[in-house]
């Protein structure tokens, strides 16, 4: 039978807080990715570090924690990383050849004027979405919006989302636009508008102290 903790003992310390770090490890992998490896690393970090479990227990506890994790990341699309970047640095490139050779809309339906510089902007990256937009269309710019990455998702709910890049234009009526790239709030932007994200590669850190692994995360 377990031993009671001991009277000022950390609530994260305790069996129930361990055990619940562990389970919040797949909840928040699936609100983002990049949350639920730092949760991930919490978990294994209190697993090992002043446990009184068993070896075995915490083998058990760590591996099942990283397969939590794994059963709500979604696979990569089929022929790898690689084939992936290749395919979203031709698509970008497809983009800026049809950008080039073909006008587009702007955000209010008109057709951009080539015959005049764009206009100045604040730069907004790094923002989130929402403020970025509120910002743009207080300085009087028409705003468009679209996903920055290679996925080409829809944006719904803007708080959620952060601008990566940006691009100003004008109107054949005068007006002038604003269109943000952006990624879901906790991912890294890509390296181009249209290029696929590159996840930061997670640190083999089983059997690593905390200050090692601190370190190489």
């Amino acid at each position: 039978m377990p031993r009671p903790p001991a009277l000022g003992t950390r609530w994260w310390l305790t069996t129930p807080g361990r055990l619940g770090f562990v389970l919040a490890v797949p909840l928040l992998g699936l609100v983002n990715q990049y949350l639920g490896f730092l949760v991930l690393i919490a978990a294994i970090v209190l697993i090992w570090k002043g446990c009184p479990w068993q070896k075995g227990v915490k083998v058990a506890a760590t591996i099942g924690a990283m397969a939590l994790l794994g059963a709500v990341i979604p696979d990569p699309p089929e022929g790898g990383a690689s084939d992936t970047v290749a395919q979203a640095d031709a698509k970008g490139a497809e983009k800026e050849r049809t950008a080039a050779i073909s006008p587009s809309p702007s955000a209010a339906g008109e057709q951009e004027r080539p015959s005049e510089p764009p206009p100045q902007a604040p730069d907004y990256r790094g923002l989130r979405l929402d403020k970025a937009r509120d910002k743009a269309e207080a300085a009087g710019f028409g705003v468009g919006e679209h996903d920055a990455s290679d996925q080409d998702k829809s944006i719904f709910i803007r708080l959620n989302w952060t601008v990566c890049f940006q691009k100003t234009g004008r109107t054949y009526g005068g007006t002038k636009t604003i269109d943000f790239g952006a990624v879901q709030t906790g991912a890294p932007c890509p390296e181009v508008d249209g290029g696929a994200i590159r996840w930061p590669k997670m640190p083999d850190l089983v059997w690593k102290t905390w200050r090692t692994a601190q370190k190489e995360v």
